[in-house]
């Protein structure tokens, strides 16, 4: 009898202080997320919840911000909800979902924009502090202009985008890792270009990056890159439709001033036409190249010192890494 009395008494206890401690971590958590929102009215930008309520007793903590409002200058963006989730037992990963749709408003030029979704989901594991997958992943994205009325500018039927790790060319003595980079857009609209499902598809790696997300930064990343003679390696970005395609590949590093530097090679297929209208012939052919047997582009772009030159032109000039 005394024996089930002490575990019964030993459970109440392990109960009880469970019961206190998950309380106590998601008290901190209010407090510390109402003090950063206090704090940031006095800076830029601003963030404020409307609520913010901490869930997901006994075994989780669910964060939840309704009708969140980030606010820089005369720009504001605006969110019904944003929930994250993570289970108590492993806090090093996290879910993330947004209810639309989201609001983007420009009060000096009166612009306004809208983002609506049917699921907008965010997935992020850690391994300590060093990052180990994140993923995004959307249906029947829309992008609207509401200033006068409703203008669809773009949908995107499925989107996904991860970034993760690849743990064979984790170098242990430099603690440097490489992420691999895959976005995928299946089903793009952009009435603007008269582009119908259209797919897109992004595969590349990105090397010599800090294993601690803590001491992540271009300059450090560009250091990275010199010494370690590597970059993104940009596998391929191809997009097509019904009646155009194109695809890059290439490779991007830096050199000892933190410039980029690196070599592209691009085709296309029927895309010159789509931007006639916006962009001028001599600038077209600059950026495409000549037309080949079969209607079919190719050029070259290379980096040095990060100037951007098509073929022997320069036609754009990025900062240092810095």
């Amino acid at each position: 009898m005394k024996r089930l009395v002490v575990l019964i008494s030993i459970i109440i206890m392990v109960v009880a202080g469970w019961i206190v401690a998950w309380f106590a971590v998601a008290i901190a958590i209010k407090t510390r997320a109402d003090q950063f929102m206090q704090a940031s009215l006095n800076a830029a930008p601003q963030i404020e919840c409307k609520k913010f309520i901490v869930s997901g007793f006994p075994f989780d903590l669910v964060l939840t911000c309704s009708n969140l409002v980030v606010r820089d200058g005369d720009i504001s963006f605006s969110l019904p909800r944003i929930k994250a989730a993570m289970q108590v037992f492993s806090p090093t990963s996290m879910e993330i979902s947004a209810s639309g749709p989201a609001a983007i408003k420009d009060d000096f030029s009166g612009s306004r924009r809208q983002i609506g979704w049917d699921y907008l989901n965010v997935f992020v594991r850690t391994n300590g502090w060093a990052l180990d997958r994140v993923s995004i992943a959307a249906g029947n994205l829309e992008f609207i202009d509401n200033l006068a009325g409703e203008k669809l500018l773009m949908r995107i039927e499925r989107f996904k985008a991860e970034l993760a790790d690849n743990p064979d060319k984790y170098n242990k003595n430099a603690a440097l890792v490489q992420l691999s980079a895959l976005v995928g857009a299946n089903k793009v609209t952009l009435a603007e270009f008269d582009l119908t499902d259209a797919s897109l598809r992004l595969e590349a790696t990105i090397g010599a990056i800090p294993d601690d997300i803590r001491q992540w930064s271009l300059s450090r990343l560009a250091s990275n890159w010199f010494r370690e003679k590597t970059g993104i390696e940009l596998v391929a970005f191809t997009g097509a439709d019904a009646r155009s395609e194109f695809k890059l590949v290439g490779s991007l590093s830096a050199n000892g001033q933190a410039r980029l530097s690196g070599d592209f090679a691009l085709h296309t297929k029927n895309i010159m036409d789509r931007l006639q209208r916006f962009i001028d012939p001599t600038t077209l052919q600059i950026l495409f190249g000549f037309p080949n047997k079969d209607n079919s582009r190719d050029q070259s772009y290379s980096l040095r010192h990060g100037v951007l030159l098509a073929g022997n032109l320069p036609v754009l000039t990025f900062n240092a890494l810095n």
